[in-house]
């Protein structure tokens, strides 16, 4: 998978899951991002969930700054 640009809810937000590590961009602000041995993402933004996909963590990221009203 090539890196790919999206939007949720009006923020734009880029990633590539092929590189190590892990690339994911929000809002022109670089996310730092692991993957676990089971191919799982996490960020020290939200340590105790992970994701199947960059995709979803960008998406639960996103979502966590707008209910902080940030």
């Amino acid at each position: 998978m090539a890196a790919t640009t999206a939007t949720y809810a009006g923020v734009e937000y880029s990633l590539d899951a092929d590189v190590d590590p892990p690339k994911l961009v929000i809002g022109g602000q670089a996310v730092y991002v692991e993957r676990d041995r089971h191919g799982k993402f996490w960020t020290p933004k939200d340590p105790h969930r992970k994701f199947g996909s960059l995709g979803e963590l960008a998406e639960a990221l996103i979502g966590i700054h707008r209910q902080r009203g940030q």
